[in-house]
């Protein structure tokens, strides 16, 4: 019996020193963070750009934004204009190591237009309904319809995917830009806007 005791007030003294204390913070997710694609030799529909990137940022409070930023040059260094998704976001566990289903749901989309050009092609073209656009100012464009915004052109929208994570270092998820297609069953990381580098934790 002593020696019990000896080994339980042994135990409650290193816990003292050495065991981690519960804090009120949220849990950490493994997709918190900003992510970013590389530089896409892709234009994006219904806008005057040459090449875009896309970034996610995924907060602990389960929340997501996604923007895709078009640019006026072929590396990405003069911004054109900005299609940004907010909404929220959940993981679920799947059998294979490293991949998680991912579901996202938006429920508000927006656009800017960042030079005077995108300003004038989108008010001429009535770009995703609105015929009214300023430099730098953002307008609703969930619901919205056109040519250019068949991706927008619902109340809400919903991805169904798969996302495999690299040591909190890379994200690959299997098809995230078509929420028309249902879940994939693997990540695509030899699709180049399937791939995001972490920016900041």
């Amino acid at each position: 019996m002593n020696g019990i005791k000896r080994t339980l007030l042994l135990s409650s003294l290193f816990c003292v020193t050495g065991c981690r204390q519960s804090t009120n913070e949220p849990s950490r997710t493994i997709l918190e963070g900003t992510w970013g694609s590389a530089c896409l030799p892709v234009a994006i529909a219904g806008t005057s750009t040459s090449s875009s990137r896309i970034l996610y940022i995924f907060n602990d409070d389960h929340r997501v934004v996604r923007s895709l930023m078009g640019f006026g040059d072929a590396s990405c260094q003069d911004p054109a204009s900005n299609l940004s998704h907010e909404g929220i976001y959940s993981l679920g566990v799947r059998t294979e190591v490293s991949l998680f289903n991912v579901d996202m749901i938006f429920t508000a989309v927006s656009a800017t237009p960042k030079t005077e050009a995108t300003v004038a092609l989108w008010n001429t073209t009535g770009f995703c309904g609105q015929s009214h656009w300023a430099l730098d100012e953002s307008l609703s464009i969930l619901g919205q319809g056109g040519d250019a915004c068949l991706s927008f052109g619902v109340s809400t929208i919903e991805y169904r995917d798969v996302v495999e994570v690299h040591s909190y270092e890379s994200l690959v998820f299997g098809g995230t830009l078509n929420h028309l297609v249902p879940r994939p069953s693997a990540a695509e990381p030899f699709i180049a806007d399937h791939v995001f580098s972490l920016i900041s934790p």
